[in-house]
């Protein structure tokens, strides 16, 4: 399930209140995503994931560090700041550092449609059942592979800023090949 807003906002809240360091962004990305594959007209493998992570990049003194997590409980992201500032205390001087972003006002990205990352699978197999179909028809042999992803991210800052969008993906690309294995096309 992608994060919410506030659900977000909490989670890099949380993150930079555990922060010592003299600045810091954070970002939390959650993905949900989807697949088919099929080969030689026949459905092959199918999977979903979902998976959120976090990082931050902390600077002490102008030292720069970072780290990131796939675990968001308290203790797990207690200890990815501790790392990020233990890697900032080792580190050079950045004399590329520039101060972190105060609040900033963004327009809504209307980039997600909530349809095209829960296609279910039934309905993904009849389309690509269609494809197959096809290339038997004409007698081909297809391959190809269709995905949808939905991603959440947001970034948050030790100055205010603060920063959240979804959007969302679907993509389907097919190979035909000659019966013979003389020629092949791709879309």
């Amino acid at each position: 399930m992608l994060l919410t807003e506030k659900e977000a906002k909490a989670l890099t809240d949380e993150i930079l209140g555990y922060v010592s360091a003299d600045d810091a962004a954070v970002s939390v990305e959650s993905v949900d995503y989807s697949h088919l594959r099929f080969a030689a007209n026949g459905f092959r493998t199918s999977g979903r994931q979902e998976d959120t992570t976090a990082k931050v990049t902390v600077w002490i003194q102008k030292k720069k560090g970072s780290a990131s997590t796939n675990e968001t409980d308290s203790a797990s992201l207690r200890a990815l700041v501790e790392q990020a500032e233990r890697f900032a205390r080792l580190s050079p001087v950045d004399p590329q550092y520039l101060p972190t972003l105060g609040p900033q006002r963004y327009r809504p990205v209307q980039g997600f449609v909530e349809a095209t990352v829960n296609v279910s699978p039934p309905l993904r197999a009849r389309a690509l059942a269609d494809v197959i179909a096809s290339c038997e028809k004409e007698g081909i042999k297809g391959a190809g592979f269709h995905q949808a992803v939905g991603r959440a991210r947001a970034s948050s800052t030790r100055h205010g800023n603060f920063y959240w969008n979804r959007s969302s993906l679907v993509s389907l690309s097919v190979t035909a090949r000659t019966g013979e294995g003389g020629g092949s096309g791709y879309f």
